[in-house]
């Protein structure tokens, strides 16, 4: 039995220096990304991570000029280079039409070139899960295709109560960016330090009264967007009433996708729509 495992140890040992089984190894210290699944027959042959840097994806054609349209994302980077392992046959397109599919049953949004004979073609797709947005775009040439990946953190905004109220008494309204699950109307961890904030600036100006006012895109239905934003709102009055606010200072009120800062056509603009409006009343 000594005899037999000491063989196979030396096996192994053979068969990691073998040449043609080096090149169907992940490079060292690499592995996928968890939003894409990769391709069989590729291994991984080369990666890097940024926790922090901006880059330009491709996100369709001009009608006009016919170049590349970009939108810069700011956020984690992560490159990841697959290699085609020696002996296997994929084609450009084939890698093409698996992850369009891939990303179809993810709900993403996808903008893509593939031009028959081209040298160049390229899917962006725009990955939506757990309130956090993930950009990907593919490159895929004849042997290896590439994957540029940033996750874009959900916006988020610092408040505290003396800005609130510097706010609320010069302006007469301030826009705050309290995230919610998609869809959804419950308050997340970070909406509930918004809303701290919110009561302590409630607090400290006794006779002050105010309107919750939802905000949303206008991705959806505008029915349905004017009764999500009205949800959201509402669930921030009934949260500042359980901090102990008497509910005659509170008002609340859905405006959907009426009232937009930005513009819609971006998700940048989107992102800013999306917001919820504290009014002095």
């Amino acid at each position: 039995m000594k005899n037999f495992l000491a063989m196979g140890f030396v096996a192994l040992v053979l068969a990691a220096g073998t040449p043609g089984l080096a090149r169907c190894q992940d490079e060292e210290g690499c592995k996928d990304h968890p939003i894409v699944t990769r391709m069989p027959q590729f291994r991984i042959a080369s990666c890097e991570t940024k926790e922090f840097e901006a880059f330009e994806f491709k996100v369709g054609l001009d009608a006009t000029t016919g170049d590349n349209k970009v939108k810069v994302v700011e956020g984690r980077y992560t490159q990841i280079v697959y290699a085609l392992n020696e002996g296997a046959q994929a084609s450009p397109l084939q890698v093409f039409r698996n992850h369009e599919q891939a990303f179809q049953k993810l709900r993403a949004r996808v903008y893509k070139v593939w031009q028959a004979g081209s040298s160049y073609n390229y899917l962006t797709a725009v990955v939506s899960q757990n309130g956090k947005e993930t950009w990907v775009m593919l490159e895929p040439s004849d042997d290896e295709y590439k994957l540029n990946i940033v996750e874009l953190q959900t916006m988020a905004q610092q408040v505290t109560a003396n800005a609130l109220l510097k706010d609320l008494n010069e302006k007469g309204s301030v826009s705050l960016y309290i995230n919610f699950d998609s869809g959804k109307s419950v308050l997340k961890e970070d909406g509930v330090a918004v809303v701290a904030e919110i009561e302590q600036a409630l607090k400290q100006q006794a006779d002050l009264k105010i309107s919750i006012e939802g905000h949303t895109d206008n991705t959806g239905t505008p029915v349905g967007n004017r009764k999500l934003s009205g949800e959201r709102a509402a669930a921030v009055v009934a949260a500042l009433k359980a901090r102990g606010i008497e509910p005659g200072r509170l008002a609340s009120a859905g405006r959907g996708q009426d009232k937009p800062i930005a513009d819609n056509g971006t998700e940048e603009g989107r992102a800013k729509n999306r917001r919820v409006e504290i009014v002095k009343r």
